[in-house]
């Protein structure tokens, strides 16, 4: 009687603690009863107080942990066993980066589940057998990975026999197609002029209409630029077009100095005046061969050198010039402006009047041997403006104490040169004015500088 007490007891234990798995405490039934009467007893129904849950979902193995289990291995159970998935669409369950949608990668494994492989994915290979980066249109592989190390992604090479000689190679005057353009590099418009990027005279080698003697066809945009890129033969005429070719303005034929101050200067002006005619407002004298100012007051006479375009930072000048009568130097440029009456000589600038940059000025004093304000200021005579600095050379021709009014013999400067830089780059023209700054009215000329030869030249 003892033993079948025990046995109603731990019944009853069980039941209590809900062991028949329907998770309803009911100590009246005992484990394997069909509470809801839906066929399936309390240690295998999910829910067996309710008929409308039975045995519970399918679950599918997911060995490789992307949420997609292997369709082959399935258990039904009321919650998800460990390492399981709620579906069976894994195609390999064995690679997590297969499954449905997955994203195709280049690695031969059909991972987005639809079976295919690598779709959409494979490139072009071309086998570079030169090494120079660039393989052979015709020796082509198709796939993700190239199949060696010979393979490469660009194609395009005309000779991949020679490392060379590919796309965008530089040129070179051996009659060959260096750059893969499918044309000779020496003379690609057949006009007979070799191409000036391989260091020809063509600048223009896809149109046989433009060479050099159709003076369309520049070297460069100035003259600094043929020398800089080795075309000099020295002085003389080059064909330059500042604006670039097959732009604006026509290519023009300029001469370039390629020697003074290390070459490269487009001269503007190189004028002597016992034979050439005075430019501007100069005006020639009547008993010598000086250009100088027509007036006998006050005044500035402005001639300007265009530049062609040429941009540029540097000017060099070189001037013979003369002295009439008692010029005075900076005296009187205390006060005023640099489009103002500063000097007795002359004022070398660009730019237009209200923004002019002063360059350099060529002043002329009274006499060598005076002290006073009228000398040039090593002399004792007045200091230049603040605009001219030390941006200035100062001379006179008169060695004496005394003044004639005339033109003095000997020069000033004679084929003075100067070199001097402006604050930036343009292609300004290069004005230069003579200069008197004070009046008479019982005199012709008073005071004067008259130039016999000028040479005006930039870069």
């Amino acid at each position: 009687m003892r033993l079948v007490t025990l046995i109603s007891l731990s019944f009853v234990f069980a039941a209590c603690k809900g062991d028949d798995g329907d998770a309803v405490i009911d100590s009246e039934i005992n484990a394997g009863a069909d509470e809801d009467g839906d066929g399936l007893t309390d240690d295998v129904d999910c829910d067996d107080s309710d008929a409308s849950v039975t045995t519970g979902p399918t679950w599918y193995v997911d060995a490789d942990a992307d949420g997609f289990g292997n369709p082959s291995y399935a258990q039904a159970a009321c919650e998800a066993p460990a390492g399981y998935a709620d579906n069976g669409l894994d195609c390999d369950d064995g690679e997590a980066s297969v499954y449905p949608d997955a994203a195709e990668s280049c690695d031969g494994l059909d991972n987005n589940c639809d079976g295919e492989f690598d779709e959409a994915l494979t490139l072009a290979w071309y086998a570079d057998i030169d090494g120079d980066g660039y393989g052979d249109p015709a020796e082509l592989y198709e796939g993700c990975l190239a199949p060696t190390d010979l393979y490469v992604a660009q194609g395009g090479d005309c000779d991949d026999r020679e490392a060379t000689i590919y796309p965008g190679a530089e040129t070179a005057c051996d009659g060959l197609d260096r750059d893969c353009d499918g044309l000779i590099d020496d003379d690609d418009d057949l006009d007979g002029y070799a191409d000036a990027a391989c260091g020809g005279d063509d600048c223009v080698d896809d149109d046989a209409t433009i060479y050099p003697e159709a003076g369309l066809c520049a070297l460069g945009a100035s003259c600094l630029d043929v020398l800089n890129d080795g075309r000099s033969t020295g002085d003389g005429e080059y064909t330059i077009d500042p604006d670039g070719a097959g732009a604006g303005e026509a290519p023009l034929v300029v001469t370039c100095d390629m020697t003074t101050e290390g070459g490269g200067f487009t001269v503007l002006a190189d004028l002597n005046f016992s034979a050439d005619t005075c430019p501007g407002e100069w005006v020639l004298d009547g008993s010598k061969p000086y250009c100088r100012r027509d007036s006998e007051v006050a005044s500035a006479a402005s001639a300007s050198f265009p530049s062609f375009g040429v941009s540029w930072t540097e000017l060099h000048t070189t001037l013979t010039a003369y002295q009439y009568a008692s010029m005075n130097a900076f005296y009187f440029a205390e006060g005023r402006g640099i489009d103002d009456l500063y000097v007795d000589g002359l004022s070398i600038t660009r730019g237009a009047e209200g923004s002019r940059e002063h360059l350099y000025t060529v002043a002329i004093g009274m006499t060598t041997k005076g002290t006073s304000g009228y000398d040039c200021p090593a002399q004792g005579g007045n200091p230049p403006p603040d605009f001219v600095g030390e941006a200035y050379a100062c001379g006179s021709a008169n060695t004496t104490y005394g003044w004639i009014y005339a033109w003095y013999s000997a020069p000033v400067f004679s084929a003075a040169s100067v070199l001097v830089s402006a604050t930036a780059s343009s292609d300004d023209d290069v004005e230069l004015r003579l200069m008197a700054d004070e009046e008479s009215a019982s005199h012709s000329n008073s005071e004067d500088i008259g130039l016999s030869s000028l040479k005006v030249m930039v870069r």
